[in-house]
């Protein structure tokens, strides 16, 4: 389900923990999720992008379910400054915004579902799901460069668990670029980071291999 948006939405909270939060008053220039709703913005039971800021620069992004009768929002994690669900404070602020995710699906062209093993075709985008077992992508034979390029991404939140590995085909290889600007020679890629997205570009001899890992 895709999340519903509504203009200058933001409140304070004083929830603490990490459960669903009890909304609280607006921000100052900023309106009520129950305002938007009552404006027909945001209709009960929305799914919601959000974002969390707290006390010493902790943050949350995530979506939840509004109920506007409890004044409620539930949450679930997409990102946070640690890694898990804040344990809020008592006195955080959270808002409706779009993040990364939602505003990269307006460009990601339709995916091909796989949920098992196997050979990708070149110029073609395909949505793993690995939440049943690990899956290897095997990549056609490079055509070089200007050839075309494929992309692959988890679709399931489940590589860390079920890892995907990236194989070339023959004697072709991936070139990647570390975190120093040096370029490595791989004969395979696995892959266990959830979300990612990494797309494979033709070039002489293999695939430049571009990471979002998201």
């Amino acid at each position: 389900m895709p999340s519903v948006f509504a203009d200058r939405v933001m409140v304070s909270t004083a929830t603490t923990g990490t459960g669903t939060m009890t909304l609280g008053s607006a921000v100052s220039g900023f309106r009520t999720f129950q305002a938007a709703c009552t404006a027909g913005d945001l209709p009960d039971g929305s799914l919601v992008s959000y974002a969390i800021q707290d006390s010493g620069g902790a943050w949350e992004t995530g979506t939840g379910t509004f109920a506007n009768s409890a004044n409620t929002l539930t949450r679930t994690l997409r990102r946070s400054s640690t890694g898990s669900l804040l344990s809020l404070s008592g006195s955080a602020q959270v808002f409706i915004t779009p993040g990364a995710l939602d505003l990269q699906a307006l460009e990601t062209p339709a995916f091909t579902p796989e949920s098992a093993s196997f050979t990708a075709a070149v110029n073609n985008t395909y949505g793993l799901t690995t939440s049943s077992g690990a899956i290897t992508v095997t990549l056609p034979a490079s055509p070089g460069a200007g050839g075309g390029s494929i992309l692959v991404a988890d679709i399931s939140a489940d590589a860390y668990t079920n890892n995907v590995t990236i194989t070339p085909n023959g004697s072709d290889n991936l070139y990647i670029c570390n975190s120093t600007g040096t370029l490595n020679t791989l004969t395979s890629l696995i892959c266990d980071i959830n979300n990612f997205q990494i797309e494979l570009v033709a070039v002489s001899g293999g695939w430049n291999v571009k990471v979002d890992a998201r």
